[in-house]
This record gives structure tokens, C-alpha cells and sequence, in this order.
């Protein structure tokens, strides 16, 4: 994986796994670090600032 950040604004370790979320009906793939995927896949909800952009990657 390249320089991209982890998904969540907190977060500063480094990502290494990538992620596809729907948003409206459109597949938005986003770079999390092994620990947020963990979370997020046992269903923790994190909260981020509706603008943030912060590793996206691009459509699925």
C-alpha cells in the first residue's frame, strides 16, 4: 500500500488493508489500518466529519 492514511481522522497508524463502503448506491473503496478493520467488522460505528475524504481511494 502506498502513503495514504487511515480512514479514521484519529488514526495514526498506517493503513494496510482497504475497505468498500456504500454510499449511495456507489462502492467507495477507503485504506484502513488492521486495527479499524477489526473494529469496524465487528460492528463498531466510528464517527467522522461527513466531508472527510481522508483515505479514499476511489470507486469500486
Amino acid at each position: 500500500m502506498d502513503d495514504r492514511a487511515c480512514m479514521v481522522d484519529t488514526c495514526d497508524q498506517p493503513p494496510a488493508e482497504e475497505l468498500t463502503v456504500e454510499s449511495s448506491g456507489l462502492l467507495l473503496v477507503y485504506a484502513v489500518c488492521p486495527a479499524h478493520l477489526v473494529a469496524i467488522r465487528a460492528g463498531a460505528m466510528i464517527a467522522q466529519a461527513p466531508e472527510s475524504n481522508r483515505g479514499f481511494i476511489g470507486l469500486a
